[in-house]
Formats: structure tokens, C-alpha cells, sequence
């Protein structure tokens, strides 16, 4: 991965920054055996209930918080949602495993971060609020897309990896960034960094797709909605209480490349207070 030196990076943090980038230096985080079956599980479209509940059962603590979910207003269930075998028989397998990428992401990505890292709480929550709206949207347009949430709340993954090498390497080097070259270097690595993640995760191709060409859908390969969903998310999350929003949603490029309809708009932009609230039960 190459990027050019930025005003403010020295030539020694550029080239470790190179160097650390590179596919054997970029050090991602792993998930232990039993998460990774979880995943893998999640994304095999041939698995059965038994097996995916006894997995999601081998994780007490990754269990209780996909239940957690499963009983939010997210799901709207009408009875308590108290075992994963019942929360896969309401909402179907391919939810459940979704909740599961979902609370891993949460717990073994953004968790151990978020103490060290101010920044990275505020990228959860942005993060959870794009979920909600990636879900609410494919939910409106009737779709069996495998990135129903994930295409929202995975967009910017790579956000908190490029602050933690970023701290790393400042801390290595004796060589504080400004503020400015952060987000600059964010902005420029987030994309490829957490597109390397989701694959090596093994996520669906959908979700790959939407994290690599979110703020470039238009260039992603033909049929693949869910990188337009992504960056409309994106822009919904940070535009949340926003005066006039539909006015301004009605003319984002990636609503009109969704085809949009002045029903989807209100019904996207509805009850805001629900959108933070279900965003709480995802870990905010």
C-alpha cells in the first residue's frame, strides 16, 4: 500500500508508516477459534440452526449481547427474545450471524480502543447510527442483501485500526502528529486498511465491496447496491438532527442512484430518537 509523504509526516514516520502497511507489516486483529467459526457460520448459507446455536452457546458473553439486540426495537419482536435458537427461528439465521459480526466488531475491534483512543467512541456511534439506517433502508426496499446492516456499520472500520497504528508509531518515533496530518492520514489509509480487515475476516463479498468503494460507489462493479447504501448511511449518521435533511437527502448522488422515492426519504428520516436509541443497543 503506498501513499504519498503528507506536509507535517517526516520522511523516517513515512517509511515506517510504508512499511507497516505493507500485507506481512499490517498487524489486524484476529479473532480467537471460537469467534471465527461464529463467522464463518454466519456467512455459509448451507449451515443449519443447531450448529450455528451451538456455536453462538460456546460464547456466553457474544450470545447474550446478540439477544440483547434481538429484543431492541431494531426487531421489534413482540416476545422476549431469551435463547439464540429462538432469535434465529424469529429473525432468521442470516440476522443472527449479522448480530454476531456485529458485537464482535464491537467487543474485539472498536472495545479494546476506545479507552486509549477518545476518537474511536465517537467512531462506534457513527458507526452504529450508519448500521441502523443501512438496516432500515434494505428493510424499506424489501431485500435479502447479506449486508443489511454490515454495509453501514463496517463502511469506516478501518478508521480506528489507521488511529491505533497512527499512536503506535508516533509513540515508537518520539514524533507527535498534529491533529490535521491525523485525519489527513485517516482519510487517506481508512478505506484500503479496513477493506483488508473484512477480508481477512472472511466477510461476505457485499460487505468487502461496500467498505472498498463507499465513498467511490459509482465505481463499484455492476449490481453492487450496497456501496451506494454505504455512503448514503454515512452521509445520514453525520447529518442525524440536521435541518432539512430531506430536502438535501432527495439530492445526495447515492440516493438518486438508489431511486429513491419521497416515501423512502420520510421513511429513512422518521423518529431520529429511535434511530439513537437502537444505536445504544449495539454498544454505544
Amino acid at each position: 500500500m503506498q501513499i504519498s509523504r503528507p506536509q507535517g509526516v517526516s520522511p523516517a514516520f513515512h517509511q515506517a508508516l510504508i512499511a507497516r502497511l505493507d500485507e506481512d507489516g499490517l498487524d489486524l486483529p484476529a479473532l480467537d477459534e471460537a469467534a471465527a467459526r461464529v463467522v464463518a457460520l454466519s456467512v455459509d448459507p448451507g449451515v443449519e440452526v443447531d450448529e450455528a446455536a451451538e456455536a453462538l452457546e460456546a460464547c456466553p458473553e457474544l450470545a447474550g449481547r446478540i439477544l440483547e439486540v434481538a429484543g431492541s426495537a431494531l426487531y421489534a419482536t413482540q416476545e422476549p427474545v431469551r435463547t439464540v435458537r429462538t432469535a434465529a427461528g424469529r429473525l432468521g439465521l442470516r440476522t443472527v450471524g449479522e448480530l454476531a459480526i456485529v458485537a464482535l466488531v464491537r467487543d474485539e475491534l472498536y472495545g479494546p480502543l476506545i479507552s486509549s483512543q477518545r476518537e474511536v467512541e465517537e467512531l462506534w456511534k457513527h458507526a452504529a447510527v450508519a448500521g441502523v439506517y443501512a438496516h432500515r433502508l434494505t428493510r424499506m426496499r424489501r431485500r435479502a442483501s447479506e449486508a443489511s446492516m454490515l454495509a453501514g456499520l463496517l463502511a469506516d472500520v478501518g478508521k480506528p485500526l489507521v488511529l491505533s497504528l497512527l499512536a503506535e508509531l508516533e509513540g515508537a518515533l518520539g514524533e507527535p502528529l498534529s491533529v490535521q496530518t491525523r485525519h489527513v492520514l485517516v482519510d487517506a489509509l481508512h478505506v484500503a486498511v479496513g477493506a483488508a480487515l473484512v477480508r481477512a475476516w472472511d466477510l461476505p463479498r457485499s460487505v468487502v465491496l461496500a467498505v472498498t468503494f463507499h465513498h467511490s460507489f459509482d465505481q463499484a462493479p455492476p449490481g453492487c447496491e450496497e456501496a451506494a447504501i454505504a455512503c448514503l448511511c454515512d452521509h445520514l449518521a453525520r447529518n442525524l438532527f440536521k435541518a432539512h435533511a430531506e430536502e438535501e437527502l432527495g439530492l445526495h448522488p447515492a440516493a438518486q442512484a438508489l431511486e429513491l422515492t419521497q416515501e423512502d426519504l420520510e421513511s429513512l428520516l422518521e423518529n431520529p430518537e429511535e434511530v439513537i436509541e437502537v444505536a445504544r443497543s449495539l454498544g454505544c
